[in-house]
């Protein structure tokens, strides 16, 4: 039997992050049969199946497994520094301020030494994300719909980027952006622009299968939007929010405050539950809800709207058929995602104090329509998967697949 390396920011309870390899293993088992078994890795070892994710490895493992193929399984990956992996794997917020400071104090070349061998991983490794083949032991390489709108990172280390990208037998980005930060370091004629594959969850999960894996099946009796924001983004704005919210709740909709980043420096239980506490005296219906990337999904299927920062909270909505809404233009890689495959009439880069307006305009979109958006984008990562099953299979190495068979 051969075996496939799933690689990914899967060692922390992050929403979209924990979806990717569930998605890559339930797509490529219908095309490569039983022949191949599946094992997850990340920077660490770790076990996340309580929230709804896979148990994984370190990718220092790799090579022991006797792995045949990697593929990284998607999100922003491209231009992740060693500094934010590691503080998103953070549980204590005193080690997160102590380390902060450290690094600063022995600069940037030894917080990525110390970092690396706190993961156990090579310090010729230069990425945390971006594999090579001799040193984990594998023929093959694939990059999953993956983004980096922000290459400042790559920029210090352009050289090992050019040289590690050259490896890989296929790639997918899910954006515009990425793709062209990317044409100007590699050569990108067999790259693929194809949508986040999170976008097949509608059909992967359906929600008669979700009643069967969610801790508790939410009973909403009105119209119901669902919020969530990140805590950077919060900052400042609870107030304007809490007003904003107040209007959505005068129209006779529910509100449901929704988490969907657990990991350090995402974090948004901790805005919501002030958001909660200041809104909550002044509406009867609101509500916060914390659960499993089961729970997270359900919840937005079964909606009317969502709105938030967080790029997979639009794409649950948007695979779903439920409107959305995109707050603050900071978080580039869900406006870039937006831009690439949204539908006329999407909201995004939206601010604040603008969240009603844009909730009473996102309520006139026809929901067909985005339904049939939906349809035509599982086409377009149906095929990726089918290009990605058909570089495992293929024998002569020294052939690539074109992008456009």
């Amino acid at each position: 039997m051969k075996r496939i390396a799933m690689i990914g920011a899967t060692d922390r309870y992050n929403y979209g992050d924990l979806l990717f390899p569930l998605i890559v293993q339930k797509e490529l088992s219908q095309r490569l049969g039983s022949d191949y078994l599946f094992c997850n890795f990340s920077t660490k070892k770790s076990d996340l199946s309580k929230y709804g994710g896979l148990v994984t490895e370190s990718i220092s493992n790799i090579k022991n497994k006797n792995c045949d193929v990697a593929i990284i399984v998607g999100g922003e990956v491209l231009s992740s520094s060693w500094k934010a992996t590691y503080y998103h794997v953070q549980h204590s917020k005193f080690k997160l301020i102590l380390n902060k400071i450290l690094f600063k104090i022995i600069g940037e070349k030894r917080a990525e030494i110390y970092i690396k061998s706190s993961f156990d991983l090579p310090r010729d490794q230069m990425f945390p994300w971006l594999i090579d083949k001799h040193s984990v032991g594998v023929s093959k390489i694939i990059y999953n719909t993956v983004s980096g709108t922000d290459f400042s990172y790559v920029q210090k280390n352009i050289s090992s980027f050019h040289n590690i990208l050259e490896q890989a037998d296929y790639i997918s980005v899910r954006d515009q952006k990425t793709l062209y930060n990317l044409n100007n370091q590699i050569d990108t004629t067999n790259v693929r622009l194809v949508p986040d594959s999170a976008f097949l969850m509608s059909d992967l999960f359906p929600i008669d299968e979700l009643e069967s894996l969610i801790n508790d099946k939410p009973e909403f009796v009105q119209k119901t939007v669902v919020f969530q924001i990140g805590k950077s983004f919060a900052k400042s704005n609870e107030q304007e929010i809490v007003k904003q919210l107040q209007l959505i709740s005068n129209e006779g909709w529910h509100i449901v405050l929704l988490p969907i980043g657990y990991a350090t420096l995402h974090e948004d239980s901790i805005p919501l539950k002030k958001i909660y506490s200041l809104l909550s005296p002044i509406v009867k219906n609101v509500d916060i809800k914390y659960g499993t990337i089961f729970d997270i999904m359900y919840t937005i299927a079964t909606s009317d709207m969502f709105i938030g920062t967080s790029l997979h909270g639009n794409i649950t909505a948007l695979s779903y058929g439920i409107p959305s809404i995109a707050l603050d233009n900071r978080v580039e890689k869900l406006s870039e995602f937006l831009k690439s495959f949204g539908i006329k009439g999407q909201k995004f880069d939206v601010d604040y104090s603008d969240i009603f307006q844009a909730f009473k305009e996102t309520k006139q979109i026809d929901k067909r329509e985005l339904i049939q958006n939906s349809n035509k984008l599982k086409m377009t990562i149906r095929k990726n998967f089918d290009m990605m099953a058909k570089v495992i299979l293929r024998e002569d190495k020294n052939n690539p697949v074109s992008s456009k068979d």
